[in-house]
């Protein structure tokens, strides 16, 4: 048996459908060229085969974290 139920209030249904209207807005405003501030692109974090240093400790010194 199928049971239908209206758990969501008129008002509430009301302000969904506005929020709805606002964030669609929203989305357009994001598909024009132009239409937001584009954030600057972010530093990459690792630079492996590029420019790398070798940070590895020395094999020759006692491990670190270990006292002599």
């Amino acid at each position: 048996m199928t049971a239908i139920a209206n758990l969501v209030s008129r008002e509430t249904r009301a302000r969904l459908l506005e929020r709805l209207d606002e964030l669609d807005g929203l989305a357009d405003l994001m598909r024009q060229p132009g239409g937001l501030p584009e954030a600057p692109e972010a530093p990459p974090l690792h630079r492996a085969g590029r420019d790398a240093c070798e940070t590895a400790p020395d094999a020759s010194g006692p491990s670190p974290g270990r006292a002599g």
